[in-house]
């Protein structure tokens, strides 16, 4: 029996379903969140009071070795066994009371110390019955029944403490009838020291209320405080407290929760027990609220969810559902929708479909063209999305680039240069289809080819042997062109095509200055770039306004030959030919030389670009800098009369105080016109003139004498050594003394 195949579900009971299922899955997080966040909050608040009672035992245990070693100490000062030994001598008669009072001078330090936590200190004497406290000193009758009144520890029980002894002892906590709190008595902590056999004993009041304030903060109802000694007997705690009502806290966690309330213990070094007695109704209260609020909030947004996932679901489905109605086979004759906006998408689809055919059989007839503009899109990260991309995408697997830049001689024109170019490329992928035909091969530039190698195999040495033998094939043109080629690293994927055209780019640009095709599969550190030194540069400067272009062009050829030692890459020479003629255009805008005079110079200096060869840049360079020296010879032959007499005076004067003012009336002429004059027809004003002439002889005088630094400085018309030695820095870039050494030197 044939069964029925199952019938698609609607958009909109996917859509419900769809919704619902998120509704489901955000209910199950936020319960086992709420669940987690609620376990987590209890065990928050048990570490709280955990580390509380921790944190108060440890300062509690301080307090009371302080009061004991107070005690201790106070028991066996001097003034106390002193005066103890005189009551004890004569009942209290023959005593030196103002030994007592230092006495008391010693209780009111310690007591008033704010951090001993005391409310009283004292020392009972049995001889004599006498208390000498903080505040001074009594009868033991008068401060145990009414100083210091409490049921709990009568006078006869100071008495028989004070016969019996008992060294250390804390007693339970009481509370204390004061002078200060007659209607509501101080809960106070007894600490005694009387060692056995001793007459007298010294005894401290711990204030547990204001301990509490300062271990604890403000009192809080929901938590009590239990002090047990070490026999388990009780010495401070809350009225009607019995410690054998206490839960047994011998497990590992530490606490233990019993009829509504946690109990937290910690067992001091010298034996004491510190409870902790937290109700936990507030706890129960607070993540009773918390679950109430949460779960309203929750149903709430359930309900909100729900609603709205049925409105939402309803809405697209109508639309789509109408759409859907008018979307089928497509027919001639099909009668538009009766909605406009559902005509206007029939309409548009019915029109991209006609485009996507033509554009189908536009890539069918142009696949080869295409996946060459895409491979150049991908190189320069141009977005595209051609279909013939994916094949190279999904067939994965690591890749090499090689890129070629080609270089094409002096006298070749743009037609020449081009299908120069078509042959290398002809060659190129002729080459690589024979040994490596997983590869391709497409012009990035007119002077730039680039080959994709793909595979998984790694194609190093086929790679290498395909580029050598390319290599004597392009050398047999190299009076027409020059190849040089750049091989990137292996790459594992298609998407790092612009890293590793990046690589080559970089790598292209270390090509040296060579006469054959050079293959470079590696990155060269490039050495730094030879220019001009500061004195070359003046001595340069100096030529061509000379227009002496035998001394231009032996400074420039000798650095020529300096790059070509250092193998300098192509860059470098580039951008030392490019800074020489923009000093050669410099010179041509100082000396106001026009637009038509200085043709010649443009034309002689056009081939620089396209040099490829040492010998060429040397010739081109050659024809330039003398066809710049007789422009500038040219321009200072045809010099104006007024500037001849004024040049003729600072070459022949220059060491003289001459000035603008001297001559301008020599000349009969006003010093701001002759100024101004001075600058149009030379380009250079007169304080210029003045101190680059004078630079200039005192760089002869350095370099052909041996005269000191201040006799050439006067002989030049500098009177003040500083003044020369900063106009000779400024213009040379270095002092006199630095530019001797740098002479010597070389």
């Amino acid at each position: 029996m044939k069964r029925n195949p199952r019938k698609p579900a609607s958009l909109l009971t996917t859509m419900l379903i769809g919704f619902l299922v998120i509704l489901v899955v955000s209910a199950c997080f936020n319960s086992m969140a709420f669940s987690y966040f609620k376990t987590k909050y209890q065990e928050e608040i048990i570490r709280y009071n955990r580390l509380m009672l921790t944190n108060a035992s440890v300062r509690y245990n301080r307090l009371l070795t302080d009061t004991k070693a107070a005690l201790f100490n106070l028991y066996y000062h001097e003034r106390v066994t002193g005066f103890g030994r005189q009551l004890a001598a004569g009942d209290g008669e023959g005593a030196d009371f103002l030994q007592a009072k230092q006495v008391v001078s010693l209780l009111g330090a310690k007591a008033y110390d704010p951090n001993a936590l005391l409310d009283n200190l004292l020392v009972y004497y049995g001889p004599g019955s006498l208390v000498l406290d903080k505040d001074g000193s009594s009868s033991a009758s008068l401060f145990f029944k009414m100083l210091y009144a409490s049921g709990d520890y009568p006078l006869p029980f100071w008495e028989s403490r004070n016969e019996n002894g008992f060294s250390f002892r804390i007693l339970p906590a009481s509370s204390f009838r004061t002078e200060s709190s007659q209607k509501q008595g101080k809960t106070l902590l007894p600490v005694a020291f009387q060692p056995p056999g001793s007459s007298y004993l010294t005894a401290a009041f711990v204030d547990l209320e204001k301990a509490g304030r300062m271990f604890w903060g403000e009192p809080n109802g929901d938590r009590s405080f239990v002090i047990l000694d070490e026999r388990g007997e009780l010495l401070h705690g809350p009225d009607g407290f019995s410690p054998a009502s206490l839960p047994a806290l011998e497990g590992s966690s530490g606490y233990a929760l019993k009829n509504g309330h946690y109990y937290f213990a910690e067992k001091s070094k010298d034996g004491l027990t510190y409870v902790t007695i937290v109700s936990n109704s507030v706890m129960a209260a607070q993540l009773n609220r918390l679950s109430s609020t949460l779960l309203t909030i929750f149903l709430g947004s359930l309900a909100v969810g729900l609603a709205f996932s049925y409105l939402y679901s309803r809405r697209i489905h109508r639309p789509v559902k109408e759409m859907l109605s008018t979307i089928g086979v497509r027919r001639p004759a099909l009668s538009p929708p009766p909605i406009s906006e559902f005509a206007f998408i029939q309409q548009t689809i019915d029109s991209l479909l006609d485009k996507k055919e033509q554009v189908e059989q536009e890539l069918s007839s142009k696949e080869s063209s295409l996946t060459h503009y895409h491979f150049i899109n991908h190189m320069k990260r141009i977005r595209a999305d051609i279909s013939e991309w994916q094949d190279f995408l999904e067939a994965g697997g690591s890749f090499t680039v090689v890129l070629y830049s080609l270089r094409f001689r002096l006298g070749r024109n743009g037609e020449e240069c081009a299908a120069a170019a078509a042959a290398v490329r002809e060659r190129i992928e002729a080459a690589f289809r024979e040994t490596l035909p997983g590869s391709h091969t497409f012009q990035m530039e007119t002077d730039q080819i680039l080959t994709v190698v793909s595979g998984r195999p790694e194609p190093t040495e086929a790679l290498a042997e395909v580029l050598d033998g390319l290599k004597e094939r392009i050398d047999r043109d190299r009076q027409t062109y020059l190849v040089t080629a750049a091989v990137s690293s292996r790459f594992s994927h298609a998407v790092q095509l612009h890293t590793a055209y990046l690589q080559v780019q970089s790598l292209i640009q270390q090509a040296r200055l060579a006469e054959e095709m050079q293959i470079l599969f590696e990155s060269r550190r490039l050495p730094a770039a030879a220019g001009l030194s500061p004195s070359q540069e003046q001595e340069l400067n100096a030529a061509l306004q000379a227009g002496d272009g035998d001394v231009a062009l032996g400074l420039i050829l000798r650095c020529l030959d300096e790059l070509q030692q250092k193998e300098a890459a192509l860059c470098q020479f580039r951008q030392f030919a490019d800074s020489l003629e923009a000093k050669l255009w410099l010179m041509m805008d100082l000396h106001k030389i026009d637009l038509g005079s200085s043709w010649a110079l443009k034309l002689a200096a056009a081939p620089l670009k396209d040099c490829c060869t040492l010998e060429e840049y040397k010739d081109t360079l050659r024809a330039a800098v003398s066809t710049a020296a007789a422009l500038l010879l040219e321009k200072k032959a045809d010099r104006d009369p007024v500037v001849q007499y004024v040049m003729d005076m600072l070459n022949t004067k220059y060491d003289e105080d001459l000035s603008l003012d001297a001559l301008a009336d020599k000349l009969g002429m006003s010093s701001a016109y002759l100024s101004v004059y001075i600058k149009e027809k030379t380009g250079a004003n007169f304080i210029d003139h003045l101190h680059g002439i004078r630079v200039a002889k005192a760089r002869e005088l350095l370099s052909d004498t041996n005269l000191r630094i201040q006799e050439i400085s006067l002989r030049i018309g500098y009177r003040n050594i500083a003044s020369f030695n900063r106009m000779f820095k400024k213009w040379i870039g270095m002092t006199p003394t630095e530019y001797r050494k740098e002479l010597a030197a070389e």
